[in-house]
């Protein structure tokens, strides 16, 4: 967390935000050059924040690696396997794409009310609602095609486990920006 105070997130708010990052059972927590791919990622092992986001506003960037964090404790909830039948077209694409805006709605809603949270105890005053990533967001086609391509690569690539899915989501997240 030496990190948030680099970028000078102020003390007090990254003790509020390793509380958060502990309880909700991440393994491992860290930040890396995502370029402009990807803003964050999380899966059941990881958790990877852009170092890009410290160049946003605070409650950007508060937001943003919140939202990653709340992944976790949807991980803890339900299992590592949350998204496997996404990407395994176990289920319907329209279902899929459904359920993963679905899950990433329940993510923003916990970021934004810790977010909140977070800045009472902290006695701090800025303005809490960035627009979010997926909240509200109507572009279904997007994330029609997104799962569709990772569908078929899965498919292509023979890939059985959640692990070897979110592998594969890594890596092509990490080569798109070299």
């Amino acid at each position: 967390m030496s990190d948030l105070l680099k970028y000078g997130i102020p003390k007090e708010l990254v003790t509020e935000i390793k509380k958060f990052i502990l309880s909700s059972g991440c393994v491992k927590f860290s930040f890396l050059d995502l370029g402009k791919r990807a803003a964050g990622f999380s899966t059941p092992d990881e958790c990877v924040v852009s170092t890009s986001i410290f160049q946003l506003p605070l409650e950007y960037t508060l937001y943003i690696l919140l939202h990653e964090v709340s992944h976790q404790y949807q991980y803890k909830k339900y299992g590592k396997n949350l998204c496997l039948d996404i990407y395994k077209s176990e289920i319907s694409l329209d279902e899929a794409v459904s359920k993963l805006l679905h899950i990433e709605s329940v993510a923003d809603r916990l970021a934004l009310a810790k977010m909140k949270f977070i800045l009472k105890v902290c006695n701090m005053a800025i303005q809490v609602e960035p627009t979010p990533r997926y909240l509200g967001n109507t572009n279904y086609e997007y994330f029609k095609k997104y799962i569709s391509d990772i569908r078929e690569k899965v498919n292509l690539l023979n890939l059985e486990t959640i692990e070897e899915i979110n592998a594969y989501i890594y890596a092509s997240i990490i080569d798109k920006i070299k």
